[in-house]
């Protein structure tokens, strides 16, 4: 590939032309079609639902959204599961399987977390902290050179 003359950046960015391309052609033109309507009548849809706190107005429109990403993926990619498809459109080389082990770990520490926090005694808060009318304002210039002190007792270079 380095005999093209292009380096790493625009070879990935060709690789990842050419996979738009690819899905993009092997997508039959009846569910491009069909992708086009349901994107528009899922948001209107969810919007109406959402609006009216309503789920069941939504839910038929979702299982057809559902169904044609399964459709699509077969079309596309029959050798990947659906959801594997699906993945890979927003994280390259991710797989449910590897999601399933990353969410199991972080839900072995998280659940134990939530109930700990759950069942822990409320405690009183100043309402000048808690918000509100009555807390204190702070001035803009204080606040960025209190940030400021931080950033740099924290070795951050960076913009505030």
């Amino acid at each position: 590939e380095q005999e093209s003359g292009l380096g790493p950046m625009e070879q990935a960015s060709v690789r990842d032309a050419r996979l738009s391309f690819d899905r993009k052609t092997k997508l039959p033109s009846e569910l491009a079609k069909l992708q086009a309507t349901l994107s528009s009548e899922g948001y209107q849809s969810w919007a109406k639902a959402r609006a009216s706190d309503d789920y069941e107005t939504f839910k038929p429109v979702l299982a057809k959204i559902i169904q044609l990403r399964v459709d699509e993926a077969k079309a596309v990619a029959p050798e990947m599961l659906a959801y594997d498809y699906q993945i890979d459109k927003f994280e390259r080389g991710m797989k449910a399987s590897r999601l399933r082990e990353i969410f199991d770990e972080v839900k072995a520490g998280l659940v134990p977390l939530i109930k700990e926090i759950t069942s822990a005694k409320k405690l009183s808060v100043d309402s000048r902290l808690a918000g509100g009318d009555a807390a204190p304002t702070f001035e803009v210039s204080k606040q960025e050179a209190l940030c400021s002190q931080v950033m740099e007792k924290l070795g951050f270079e960076g913009r505030l």
